[in-house]
C-alpha cells in the first residue's frame, strides 16, 4: 500500500512561524511513524510529501517528495490544498496520513486525520492564519476518518466518522539523559531547576501564573517557571500578566524551541503545570520522561495521568500552586510519581499502537463507501 505523509510538521521555520498550535508534538509523532513502521510493515510503501528544505534525519526506507513552498499560514494554505493533493496524485498515493488536525480540501485519497478537539478556541492571529486555521478545520471535519485517543474521556462528534486509537508519544522522548540536552538547554538559557508548561490555552494562563505567584513565594528565588509554545496573542497577554503579579524574575516565556531541543527541556524539568492542550499530548509526553505532574483535575486530565500526577480541584489556584510546590520540596512524593508515570507511558512506546494506525487506514483506504473527496464536485 502506498501511504503519504504530510510533512508540514517537518517544515524549516514551521514551528517559528505557528508556535502554541501543537506542531512541535505533531512532528514527533510524524518521526515516530517514519522511524517505527517502515521495517515492520515492508509491505506498505511510505512517503513523506514536505516543503524543500532540510529536515531531521529519516531512517531509510521512507521516500521523500520536496516540494517548493515557505513557512508562512499563506505557504501553508497552498500546501496543504493545493501543492500536497497534487503530489497525491503525482505519487499515486493510496492513501494520505496527518498528524495535524488539518486535511486538504479535496483530497484524491483517503485521510485519517486527528479530531480536532481546539475547535471552541477562537482563531485569533493575522487574516492568513485565521484563514489558515479556518481552511484546516474544515477540511479535518470533512476527513475520511478521524481518531481519538482511546483515553479521552469524549464521543466523536455526531455525524463524524471517527475511531478510538491508543495515543503514542515521540521516540525521543525518553526519561533517561540524552547527549546534547545541556547543549539545548543551554541554546535557550534555561537554567535548571525549572517548571515547565507546554502549549498552555489562552484561558488557562490566568490561572497558571495565579498559581505560580503561590509557588514562587517559596522556591522563587531557586526556580523559574518556563511556558513554552505561545502564539503572538497567547504571549502578549501572558508578558501583561507576568508583569502586573511582579513575576517578571522567575517566569520565562517562550513561543517555540527547536524541534529536537523539546525532549531534553521536558527531561530537564522538575515538573510539569498544567493540562496543555485538550487532546492531552503535553501530558502524555511529561508521562513519558517521568515528568511529575500538577494539574486540575478535569475529566480529560484525571482520565489520561490517571494515579500518576497530583491533581487538585479545578479553578483553585492556591491548591495547584501547593501540589506544585510539594513535588519541588518532597522529593520522596516527586519520585513516586515519577514511577508511575514511566509504568502508564510503557502503553504508549513501541510501533505496537501505531501498528494499529496502520491498520485503521489500511482498512479505510481499501472501503469503497469512503468519498475520496470531501466535497462534493
Amino acid at each position: 500500500m502506498r501511504i503519504a505523509l504530510n510533512g508540514w510538521p517537518l517544515a524549516p521555520g514551521a514551528q517559528e512561524h505557528a508556535p502554541g498550535q501543537g506542531l512541535d508534538l505533531a512532528a514527533h509523532a510524524l518521526l515516530s511513524i517514519l522511524t517505527e513502521l517502515p521495517g515492520r510493515a515492508p509491505e506498505s510503501e511510505f512517503t513523506l510529501i514536505h516543503p524543500a528544505g532540510d529536515l531531521p534525519r529519516l531512517p531509510e526506507g521512507v521516500r521523500r517528495v520536496p516540494v517548493a513552498s515557505g513557512s508562512s499560514a499563506w505557504a501553508r494554505i497552498r500546501f496543504e490544498h493545493r501543492t500536497l493533493p497534487a503530489a497525491l496524485r503525482r505519487v499515486g498515493a493510496q492513501a494520505l496520513w496527518t498528524t495535524v488536525p488539518s486535511a486538504p480540501l479535496r483530497s484524491p485519497a483517503p485521510v485519517l486525520v486527528p479530531a480536532d478537539l481546539s475547535a471552541g478556541e477562537p482563531l485569533g492571529g493575522s487574516a492568513g492564519e485565521r484563514l489558515q486555521r479556518a481552511l484546516a478545520r474544515a477540511g479535518a471535519a470533512g476527513a475520511t476518518l478521524q481518531h481519538i485517543p482511546q483515553d479521552l474521556p469524549i464521543q466523536p462528534t455526531v455525524g463524524v466518522e471517527a475511531v478510538r486509537l491508543p495515543p503514542t508519544v515521540g521516540t525521543l522522548f525518553r526519561p533517561d539523559p540524552a547527549l546534547g540536552d545541556a547543549e539545548s538547554l543551554g541554546r535557550w538559557e534555561i537554567v535548571t531547576p525549572f517548571v515547565l508548561t507546554h502549549n498552555p490555552p489562552v484561558t488557562e494562563i490566568a490561572a497558571l501564573l495565579a498559581a505560580w505567584t503561590w509557588v514562587a513565594a517559596g522556591v522563587g528565588d531557586s526556580h523559574a517557571l518556563v511556558i513554552l509554545g505561545l502564539d503572538r496573542h497567547r504571549l502578549h497577554f501572558a508578558r501583561d500578566l507576568v508583569s502586573r503579579l511582579g513575576l517578571s524574575d522567575t517566569v520565562r516565556l517562550l513561543p517555540y524551541v527547536s524541534l529536537l531541543d523539546l525532549p531534553s527541556l521536558y527531561r530537564a524539568a522538575s515538573v510539569f503545570l498544567g493540562a496543555g492542550r485538550p487532546e492531552g499530548h503535553e501530558l502524555r509526553h511529561a508521562l513519558a520522561v517521568g515528568l511529575p505532574i500538577a494539574a486540575p483535575a478535569s475529566e480529560m486530565v484525571a482520565s489520561v495521568v490517571g494515579p500518576a500526577g497530583y491533581l487538585v480541584r479545578p479553578g483553585d489556584e492556591r491548591l495547584l500552586g501547593a501540589a506544585c510546590l510539594a513535588m519541588l520540596v518532597q522529593e520522596d512524593l516527586a519520585h513516586a510519581l515519577r514511577q508511575k508515570a514511566l509504568a502508564r507511558a510503557e502503553a504508549y512506546r513501541g510501533a505496537a499502537p501505531l501498528l494499529r494506525w496502520l491498520g485503521v487506514l489500511e482498512q479505510a483506504a481499501g472501503d469503497p463507501r469512503h468519498s475520496r473527496s470531501v466535497l462534493p464536485k
